[in-house]
């Protein structure tokens, strides 16, 4: 059995609303959309990893806002942060980037919140955790 991994992963939201989520379309394994984020590196707290992977992936420097929850996804740990004030041109890079085919899709998208709950996000529990807290931030305890 292999090692549980760490992992830090990033809400980013814009002025308008929009969540930033990234598009997979991966073949045999069909489309969906995560949030950007990624392994925690030996040394490294969740939150410089978030801030790493975040700067990796998307080209953008956010602000940690809070640590929304922990979330356990297939035997690994993952930490999710409220993130604010993105600044920078949006440009996909990182493993992401490198590992672009037409069979492997990563694509980075601004979608609405009202609409979050309308894709397929891995994994699913995320959003229902994630939409309790921003319509009811008092009931989501870390």
């Amino acid at each position: 059995m292999s090692k549980p991994r760490h992992r830090a992963v990033a809400i980013i939201l814009d002025k308008d609303n929009k969540i930033l989520v990234m598009y997979r379309n991966r073949k045999g394994r069909g489309i969906y959309y995560v949030f950007p984020g990624g392994g925690i590196e030996p040394g490294e707290t969740p939150e410089q990893a978030c801030l790493r992977e975040i700067k990796e992936e998307t080209n953008l420097q956010v602000t940690l806002s809070k640590k929304l929850f922990t979330f356990e996804n297939r035997g690994n740990l993952e930490h999710y942060f409220l993130t604010s004030h993105p600044q920078g041109q949006l440009k996909l890079g990182g493993p992401e980037l490198l590992e672009l085919s037409a069979e492997n899709q990563y694509r980075l998208e601004w979608i609405p919140l009202t609409e979050l709950s309308k894709i397929d996000i891995f994994p699913c529990e995320v959003v229902v955790l994630l939409l309790e807290y921003l319509i009811n931030p008092l009931k989501l305890r870390t």
